[in-house]
């Protein structure tokens, strides 16, 4: 509530300032994002909230990937499909397990991807 009784305070001597020097509305726009940008209690709340909002996605990100029968569930399942010997190459994991797990043939190899050699059974 201080920032914006401070602002209202800045906005209404620009404005009489700006009739006094005869500044344009361009003019007084600017000054007045010119101010609000130097106002250290207005970054920081931007800063705050801009963090804020970035904390918010990614947790929300995370737990879209992590819940059950998401992103990291499947490429767990990929893996150990891979672990269990019974194919051959990565290629061929991928192709025949993806459309059981519900992923692209991409996203399956690219889970494969440094995982350790297996000795086939």
């Amino acid at each position: 509530m201080a920032l914006a009784g401070c602002l209202l305070l800045s906005l209404t001597g620009m404005l009489s300032n700006a009739a006094r020097n005869r500044m344009t509305y361009q003019e007084l726009c600017d000054e007045y994002i010119h101010q609000l940008l130097t106002n250290e209690t207005f970054r920081e709340t931007e800063i705050a909230r801009e963090h804020a909002a970035s904390a918010k996605a990614a947790a929300a990100a995370d737990a879209r990937h992590g819940a059950p029968g998401g992103s990291r569930a499947k490429q767990e399942a990929i893996r150990q499909a891979w672990a269990s010997g019974k194919y051959t190459n990565r290629d061929r994991c991928a192709e025949e397990e993806c459309g059981a797990l519900g992923m692209s043939f991409s996203a399956a190899r690219k889970a494969l991807r440094n995982t350790p050699d297996v000795k086939i059974t």
